[in-house]
């Protein structure tokens, strides 16, 4: 199944001040398939609809969605609502947020659980996580989402807005719903060796730092031989260590775009890139644009 449509940076209008971005619909008609920009989080209020994901082999999945149901769909994975019976609607909250905003603090998304679901993608080439997630809310659950997200709406229009209370509101509701998935499925969490975590964090210290990191070094330092570590590596994360520290590099440099005013030369420097060349060259690897038309983009509704 090809996407009709991709909802974008045009409808979502994310930005460094305006990070989480939410709306709600009213559905009648449906929406064919399509795809997504960023990870979509889609909250039923009320009703219910026929929902259907498509598989990269063409596979095709339907659904009943109804209220307190809830999804989260990664970038690039196709899904659709079909149309309702006459007279019927169904009351849509979709949310829609900036990774790069939110992955400076790996240990915090760790430790509440929050990185399978929301952030894995983002961090990892896993194919077990590049999937559509369904979470069923208690109503108590469901209330407290939609009590966080009025504060975020009632923090943005603000003259200055906080930014730590959007961040402290959204995390509250990524929280929320990661406890609602674990409970009912707590077999499917991400499971890492604890040797590829502590390497995590050592290269998330590295890039802090502006040191560098070498594989082998980053080897010894859990324990492995550099063959065997790079072999674990892979199959934890779908990722060569080097590829990963690449990622990262790039991911830290796009939260420092996002927060602060800080040159790309300072930035490149900061982060242990060679100089701006070599930052910009990178970015555009990862990111498919420049830093400078990344910063650009995200400060264009701020």
């Amino acid at each position: 199944m090809e996407s009709q449509f991709t909802v974008g940076q045009k409808f979502v209008r994310l930005s460094g001040t305006r990070p989480v971005q939410w709306q709600r619909h009213t559905l009648r008609e449906g929406v064919g398939p399509h795809d997504h920009e960023f990870t979509e989080l889609v909250i039923v209020k009320s009703g219910a609809i026929p929902h259907k994901t498509y598989g990269v082999n063409g596979e095709e999945w339907s659904e009943i969605l109804g209220r307190g149901n809830a999804i989260v769909v990664p970038p690039g994975l196709i899904h659709a609502f079909e149309r309702l019976a006459p007279a019927q609607e169904c009351q849509l909250v979709n949310i829609y947020y900036l990774p790069e905003w939110f992955l400076w603090d790996l240990n915090t998304l760790w430790d509440e659980g929050l990185l399978p679901l929301f952030f894995a993608t983002h961090l990892f080439r896993r194919w077990d996580t590049l999937k559509i997630w369904r979470i069923n809310l208690t109503e108590e659950e469901l209330l407290a989402c939609e009590r966080e997200l009025d504060d975020i709406g009632n923090e943005y229009v603000r003259t200055k807005p906080s930014l730590l209370f959007a961040r402290s509101a959204f995390f509250k509701i990524l929280v929320i719903l990661a406890r609602a998935w674990s409970h009912q499925t707590p077999q499917h969490g991400l499971h890492l060796r604890p040797e590829i975590w502590e390497a995590l964090q050592e290269i998330d210290r590295c890039i802090k730092d502006g040191a560098v990191c070498r594989v082998d070094v980053l080897a010894r330092h859990v324990g492995f031989a550099t063959s065997s570590f790079s072999r674990i590596f892979r199959s934890a994360t779908g990722l060569s260590p080097s590829e990963y520290l690449g990622r990262r590099r790039i991911q830290h440099a796009a939260h420092l775009l996002l927060k602060s005013d800080l040159s790309i030369g300072a930035i490149a420097s900061r982060l242990g890139f060679c100089d701006s060349s070599h930052l910009s060259h990178s970015f555009l690897q990862n990111q498919g644009i420049t830093p400078h038309a990344f910063r650009k983009r995200y400060r264009e509704y701020s």
